[in-house]
């Protein structure tokens, strides 16, 4: 070396690491040369394009963040107009923006969530932001000191020498009364670890802190160390020595995670006080509502109002896996994705209008039910509890958890099994002593839950960007900053995975090269739909709680409105989150994917939960993460309850056909707590099968196992002339058929935009909406044709159970008559020898049964009441009046779906 060199920072490529040189005493760097610390021999570096005075370096994911200095025409030590990027992928370099004021970046280090500035100074001010440190992947600041665990309180000050190794510390008036987490600093903060000196001593560095409860000061030799205060001014052991081996980047270990950001009173007030309030809500259901009797429990007494009816329907559809899967496809491929929640505005139509009324005047209380009545046998009807029940275990749950768990680890950062445990325990609580009113109601307050939140950050999100405007402009030009293949030999990446579509909003797009095309989009839509919405369990048992017909086209149409605010509630705020954070949620590069979010694929699935951690502030964040525990426990509690029901009516009774109603009761509830168990056993699959784009799983496996399904209930409800054979042949024939598309695919795998699927294009080929509409078709020209092959069903059997016989006043012989009949004699002299035998012990557990009994049943068991025939069977008669005022808001509301198609079609 011809003169001494002051070393400012170190930069990791490849298996070296490097010292960035620069003048001892001017302090400006020194680009032409660095030393290369495995060798210790100078080398040819990057050439800065323009002098700069730096106070240190940090090198994160391939990229030089100069932290601070200030062009050499300044005098002052501070950096107006942003920070540099050296890229060292592409070899360019970058210049952000800051947002406000002239803030010194003092000095740097790599944590998990990117490249922080600790300390700095406040425009002309030799103050430390208080409380804060700088995120420069986002250039946020984030409210809290790396030094510290919490930073609080305005006077709260530190001073920082910039960038230099000995960082001195003075708390007026913050911080915390707890020691610190152990953190590495390693050699980020201006000079070299001690051992890649050449040629000596670093020199000692000392970090002296300060608390409410005393001080504290530790130093080490040649080593950014530590120390805390603590409790009762004891000194705790400062940080580990920092040493950095060869090839490492300086990723900063043991440091708080950057998305455990839900570690203030205002957030974690919030939250506890939302789980009181659903408990609150759920107990107050359960003393005002009849659980004792099957109709009471399950279908809730069919006492509710349009209101609570409509509000349940939109919080059991909308899950974590809509915020979460809405919003990364929305982030990855725009607006299109908001189809499947405006198709659903007609399809709830038909739900309340055709299919409803045929449901309330046949009088099942479950979807397997009908199909028993509607064709006799008993083969449809495992078939379809069965499936259901699968389904459900494995692909509603599990979607839910995984979506909620994402939002878990990025809010809280606790463990994904603790957590989701508590969440399912504390669901399954009310689910197993509420029953369907307890779960109607919070479904009630939770949907306001869910609009509120979403709507506050949609807000910010909004602001964040420059308003829709802005959006439309910037989101076409918000591409990751690394593009470049970091192992040109395996994988090469296309321009077009990494760029926005140039379709991206528009709702409908082309039937060939689209990711959406719009007949699927129109009709493919439209048949998962008729599923979902017509025949699934979830869904329907809502709506037969409803105290008339009226009530649930109005609840119905309630619902219709609310499936119109995701598109711009959960789709463009995701599409804003990559505007604000292209590298993390729009990252391409699978290396860089799987640092950020755990998967190679892509990281779209993160939109959402980005979004509430870096735009919320205090309290609102705690009330974001209360939204999306709303919405996981929503769904999932309306799938315990659903699958519940089917497990009791539909197969319990057939393996117990003795069995008494407090029986099917407790059956139901424990029925719950195995799925919960099951559930927990599923975590782990759950947690390695994370998909790059999980809406299109959800709506891939829809269409290929709902079809047939749809298929089945539509020409049940329409058409006579099916019958049993056609039915069942239907069914397994469409199973068999989306079987042959599902295996492979999932065998080969789907692929992505850098690893193509390898499935032959004549079984993958066609787009999975398109292949639901093939399904449904092939589905439907069996069943007819085996209808037609095989004798009919006759009227008599038919009358209130397809739309045609609606209000048919005949007295119907259902095909199942005999053996129901011997089913409830059976219940019948079971409970009579029950009561017999249990007159004496009776009076001896009275105290304890008493408690037991309300807990579980209610406390008043109806056990006389048969469990297939309810109280009072719903008449679907309706007033004049209300009937043409439900009719026209139909009316209005497919006006408003048709608009809002047009608009952004």
């Amino acid at each position: 070396m011809t003169h001494p060199r002051a070393m400012l920072g170190l930069l990791g490529c490849g298996e070296s690491l490097y010292a960035l040189g620069g003048c001892n005493r001017l302090a400006v760097l020194d680009s032409s040369e660095v030393l290369e610390l495995r060798t210790l021999r100078w080398g040819p570096g990057p050439r800065l394009p323009l002098p700069l005075r730096a106070f240190a370096c940090a090198v994160l994911r391939g990229r030089l963040y100069l932290l601070g200095g200030t062009t050499l025409e300044q005098n002052r030590a501070v950096l107006h107009s942003g920070v540099l990027i050296y890229h060292t992928l592409t070899g360019c370099w970058t210049r952000v923006a800051l947002d406000s004021g002239a803030t010194c970046l003092a000095g740097g280090v790599a944590v998990r969530g990117g490249v922080c500035a600790i300390g700095g100074y406040l425009r002309d001010s030799t103050k430390f932001l208080d409380g804060n440190y700088i995120n420069l992947e986002t250039l946020d600041a984030t409210g809290r000191v790396l030094f510290f665990r919490e930073g609080r309180g305005s006077g709260g000050e530190q001073e920082v020498s910039g960038g230099a190794r000995t960082v001195g510390a003075k708390v007026a008036g913050g911080g915390s009364d707890r020691a610190p987490s152990p953190v590495v600093f390693p050699g980020f903060l201006g000079g070299l670890p001690l051992e890649a000196w050449p040629g000596g001593n670093a020199g000692s560095t000392c970090w002296e802190g300060r608390t409410a409860c005393g001080s504290t000061t530790a130093c080490t030799a040649g080593s950014p160390a530590g120390a805390a205060g603590s409790r009762g001014g004891r000194s705790s052991p400062g940080p580990p020595e920092a040493r950095l081996k060869t090839g490492e980047t300086g990723v900063m270990e043991n440091a708080t995670s950057v998305g455990a950001v839900i570690n203030n009173p205002a957030d974690i007030v919030v939250i506890v006080g939302y789980f009181v309030t659903v408990i609150g809500v759920g107990v107050w259901s359960m003393s005002r509502t009849d659980r004792g009797t099957v109709g009471g429990y399950f279908l809730a007494g069919r006492t509710m109002t349009w209101w609570p009816v409509g509000a349940s329907l939109f919080a059991s559809n909308i899950g974590s896996g809509h915020f979460v899967g809405l919003a990364g496809t929305g982030a990855a491929s725009g607006i299109a994705v908001g189809a499947f929640e405006w198709n659903a505005l007609f399809v709830v139509l038909l739900l309340g209008w055709l299919f409803v009324p045929v449901y309330l005047t046949a009088g099942v209380i479950t979807m397997p039910q009908y199909l028993k009545k509607r064709f006799g046998g008993a083969r449809i009807n495992i078939y379809l509890s069965v499936i259901s029940l699968f389904l459900y275990i494995f692909t509603k749950i599990s979607v839910d958890m995984f979506s909620g768990a994402v939002f878990i680890q990025q809010a809280l950062g606790l463990n994904i099994y603790v957590a989701i445990i508590a969440l399912l325990l504390i669901t399954a609580l009310y689910t197993v002593t509420g029953g369907l009113a307890a779960l109607m109601y919070t479904d009630t307050f939770q949907t306001f839950v869910i609009i509120a939140g979403a709507f506050i950050l949609t807000g910010f999100s909004f602001a964040e960007v420059g308003g829709y405007d802005g959006l439309l402009e910037k989101y076409r030009s918000a591409l990751p900053s690394r593009l470049a293949s970091m192992d040109p030999q395996r994988y090469n990446i296309s321009s077009r995975c990494y760029t926005p579509r140039h379709d991206a909003f528009r709702l409908l797009r082309d039937a060939s090269s689209g990711d959406l095309p719009w007949p699927g989009v129109v009709f493919g839509i439209a048949i998962v739909g008729i599923w979902y919405w017509c025949s699934d369990q979830v869904i329907v048992q809502r709506c037969l709680a409803a105290r008339s017909l009226t009530h649930v086209k109005a609840g119905c149409i309630m619902c219709g409105y609310l499936k119109l605010l995701p598109m711009f509630l959960m789709v463009l705020p995701g599409m804003i989150s990559r505007v604000l954070y292209p590298d993390e949620v729009g990252c391409v590069v699978p290396e860089v994917c799987k640092e950020v979010c755990g998967t190679e694929v892509g990281c779209s699935n993160i939109a959402y939960p980005k979004l509430v951690v870096s735009v919320m502030p205090n309290g609102l964040r705690g009330l974001m993460l209360a939204v999306m525990l709303a919405a996981l426990m929503s769904s999932l509690a309306s799938i315990f309850n659903s699958s519940s029901t089917l497990f009791t009516m539909d197969i319990w009774t057939r393996v117990r056909p003795r069995a008494t109603e407090r029986e099917l009761i407790i059956v139901g509830r424990v029925w719950v707590l195995c799925i919960v168990a099951i559930s927990i056993c599923w975590i782990p699959i759950v947690q390695a099968a994370q998909s790059g784009q999980l809406f299109d799983y959800i709506q891939s496996v829809s269409s290929y196992l709902a079809p047939p399904i749809a298929a089945v209930f539509l020409l049940a409800v329409f058409v006579k002339r099916v019958n049993e054979a056609g039915a069942f042949w239907g069914l397994i024939g469409g199973l068999v058929m989306g079987l042959c598309r599902m295996v492979p695919e999932f065998w080969f795998g789907t692929g992505s935009c850098i690893y193509p699927s390898n499935c032959p294009f004549l079984v993958c080929g066609i787009h999975y909406l398109h292949f639901g509409i093939i399904l449904f078709l092939c589905t439907s020209v069996l069943v007819l044709a085996v209808s037609c092959f095989t004798p009919p069903i006759e009227d008599r059997h038919l009358h209130r159970l397809v739309f045609s016989l609606r209000h048919s006043k005949e007295e119907r012989m259902d095909l199942d008559h005999e053996e129901g009949e011997e089913g409830r004699r059976a219940r019948r002299e079971a409970e009579e020898r029950a009561r017999e035998g249990n007159d004496g012990a009776e009076q001896e557990k009275a105290a304890v049964c008493s408690l037991l009994g309300w807990f579980c049943s209610g406390g008043t068991s109806q056990d006389q009441q048969n469990p297939e025939e309810p109280e009072k069977l719903p008449d679907i008669t309706e007033n004049p009046v209300w009937k043409n005022v439900v009719d026209a808001n139909a009316v209005l509301m497919m006006a408003v779906a048709v608009f809002m198609w047009g608009y952004f079609a």
